[in-house]
């Protein structure tokens, strides 16, 4: 059918729609403009393209333990196929203690079997470098119940792979929350656990977190039209965000004109956009309180709660890895014509990559763990949004695997945008939490 389905305030038109087939060009012409801006990037850039490619194959001194140290955590959402299990493959290869997080509980320690049988050095030397967890990703507390049942681990790093893609307005709130919301959700309830922890000799410490996001070159395509309206809707019409959006799934609304109207591909884009928004918006918490900002020194009681946030945050990394167009079973729910068609063009352009060379660029986003940047300035003046800013960002966008370092849309360092990304998210947790 090429009919538009109502979900909520949210029509979310079929795959064959004219509209999500315009989209999903589009997709191809913002992967192809992408990979020219890699290209280029490393043709300018010699030195650290071939840095980033060389330590993907080796852990840095700082990543490595010996024989009496447990090896560093890393948690993998995501990993029971595609991009996630050959990551949390390849980092147990390198020798890192791995969080293999999968649906089920079963499905996790299939996961680590596979894993175990693929990597003969975790098999035989060091099975415990394998842990499984269960937990499904569309529902709060079972992430909640993950970070709880960490216990004493020190995790060192989390990628956030975990993705999906919604076929219909049934899945609309799936793809929020598994994308978007669960990545958020987890990055909290970890930086918070994180003040709590103490070392051997039961002092408060605060160790390095590294934050991987898992991203897509789709982001660019989304407007700030439609980011506008499909938060605004979220927020005002829809109440308490996924619950609410449920219970009016079924039901004509009075006023189309108003709706948001997305296509599949526009609402994986939008989540895309919004976990890359939190990400880059997660990162700037830190440097508000930077030792350089003379706005505080004059207080002396503020300039020391400044130094004690500093100093509990200032091993806090992010990034964000795209590995581009990748051949995973996210697009399984596509008509298979469709799927097929896109996947061929794309593979006979050279514009797909396998899980495993996805991998390497996630893991090399995991280890090259970048001062803090100042990206060039980006002037957004359309939709009313003027607002022109140079700000210190803590977090690197990675694409392509080579790891060239690009800056994402113009939206995403957009400070409006990433206000009413936060809002959202947090009145969605409102529900997802209680899910």
């Amino acid at each position: 059918a090429v009919g538009v389905a109502t979900w909520g305030n949210v029509m979310v038109s079929s795959m064959w729609a004219p509209a999500n087939l315009v989209t999903l060009v589009r997709w191809f012409l913002l992967l192809l403009d992408s990979t020219c801006r890699a290209t280029w990037w490393r043709f300018s850039h010699p030195g650290d393209a071939e840095a980033f490619f060389s330590k993907r194959d080796s852990l840095p001194k700082s990543w490595q333990s010996d024989k009496d140290t447990p090896p560093p955590v890393v948690i993998v959402t995501g990993a029971g196929s595609g991009i996630g299990y050959a990551t949390a493959a390849r980092l147990t290869e390198m020798g890192l203690s791995v969080v293999v997080v999968c649906g089920t509980v079963e499905e996790a320690e299939q996961t680590c079997d596979l894993i175990r049988e693929k990597t003969k050095k975790a098999k035989s030397k060091r099975s415990e470098l394998i842990i499984p967890r269960g937990a499904d990703l569309r529902k709060g507390k079972e992430v909640v119940k993950l970070v709880a049942g960490l216990g004493d681990l020190e995790v060192r790093c989390v990628v956030h792979c975990a993705g999906v893609f919604g076929v219909s307005c049934e899945k609309f709130a799936d793809v929020i929350g598994v994308n978007a919301a669960a990545p958020f959700l987890l990055t909290e309830l970890l930086v918070e656990r994180r003040r709590g922890q103490k070392n051997k000799n039961n002092k408060k410490y605060a160790p390095p977190l590294r934050l991987v996001f898992v991203g897509s070159f789709t982001h660019r395509g989304v407007t700030v039209s439609q980011v506008m309206r499909v938060w605004e809707s979220l927020l005002t019409d829809c109440g308490k965000g996924g619950k609410d959006l449920r219970d009016k799934g079924n039901k004509d609304i009075s006023d189309k004109n108003k709706a948001a109207r997305l296509t599949p591909a526009e609402v994986y884009a939008f989540s895309k956009l919004a976990v890359t928004s939190f990400a880059y918006a997660f990162s700037t918490r830190y440097e508000s309180v930077s030792i350089g900002d003379e706005s505080l020194s004059h207080n002396s009681s503020r300039s020391e709660s400044r130094k004690e946030t500093e100093e509990e945050h200032e091993h806090v990394t992010c990034a964000v890895a795209d590995p581009g167009l990748v051949d995973t079973k996210i697009n399984r729910g596509w008509p298979f014509t469709l799927r097929v068609s896109y996947v061929f063009v794309a593979s006979a352009v050279g514009l797909l990559a396998t899980p495993t060379q996805a991998a390497r660029a996630v893991c090399g986003a995991c280890f090259r763990e970048e001062t803090v940047i100042c990206p060039k300035e980006s002037k957004v003046q359309k939709e009313g949004f003027g607002d022109t800013r140079k700000e210190k960002q803590n977090c690197t966008y990675f694409f392509g695997p080579r790891g060239a370092r690009l800056e994402p849309s113009p939206l995403v360092l957009n400070p409006e945008v990433q206000k009413i990304t936060k809002q959202a998210l947090e009145r969605w947790m409102e529900w997802y939490k209680e899910e």
